[in-house]
């Protein structure tokens, strides 16, 4: 049997060594050597490697091995676009049921994400970000709406790793998606759907323009 927190530590792992670019898009990934550089069994690492599959940061070839995804402008393009639309959808809902404790857990990944800007600490940065993002859609209480919103996410975070000098000096881009992170979580916790929407939705598009791929409103 596999164990739960075995796999959940490679997952986090592996997926932050992609999100940080030591694991590079089309790189081919080798269950021993991720085991190896881990310290656990292939076994967790197996199904680590699945689950990354499903967010769209890894991708399995029938008897090919797995590699890390390289996305195309295209799909990054139509990722940024879902995710206005269903983070949106998302954070609308949430601020409907302003589920107490998903909002703590948003104020805590905010605290984390500002003191990792100050501190031009990227992997804490990068790190809480993913979470905050995933946080919103688990704000809206749907488990389906989450699972769709998983690889647009994936997709948009990968191809950040390509440009972080967007992150750079005093972790540009990082530190205004900080203040809009927090704007997010004020608006969910008044319980305001039309504001937490809109700020979702601008601050997504926001982040597109930055990154070269201007989707309108």
């Amino acid at each position: 049997m596999i164990s739960s927190t075995a796999a959940d530590e490679a997952y986090r792992a592996i997926r932050l060594k992609i999100m940080l670019g030591e694991l590079k898009p089309g790189e081919r990934l080798y269950e021993n050597l991720l085991a190896d550089m881990l310290g656990i069994s292939r076994t967790p690492v197996r199904e680590a490697i699945r689950r990354l599959d499903s967010d769209g940061l890894v991708t399995l070839v029938r008897n090919g091995g797995a590699w890390v995804s390289n996305p195309t402008e295209e799909e990054i393009r139509d990722a940024f676009e879902l995710r206005v639309i269903l983070e949106g959808m998302a954070a609308r809902r949430g601020a409907v049921g302003r589920r107490t404790s998903t909002l703590r857990r948003l104020e805590e990944v905010v605290h984390r994400e500002e003191l990792a800007v100050d501190q031009g600490d990227m992997e804490g940065y990068i790190d809480a970000s993913w979470m905050f993002h995933r946080l919103v859609g688990e704000s809206s209480g749907s488990k389906t709406l989450l699972e769709c919103l998983d690889r647009p996410l994936a997709k948009t975070f990968a191809f950040a790793v390509l440009h972080r000098e967007l992150f750079e000096g005093e972790m540009g881009l990082g530190r205004a998606s900080t203040g809009d992170h927090a704007a997010i979580v004020r608006a969910l916790d008044q319980g305001a759907p039309d504001l937490a929407e809109e700020l979702v939705r601008r601050h997504v598009i926001h982040v597109a323009e930055r990154m070269g791929f201007p989707i309108g409103s």
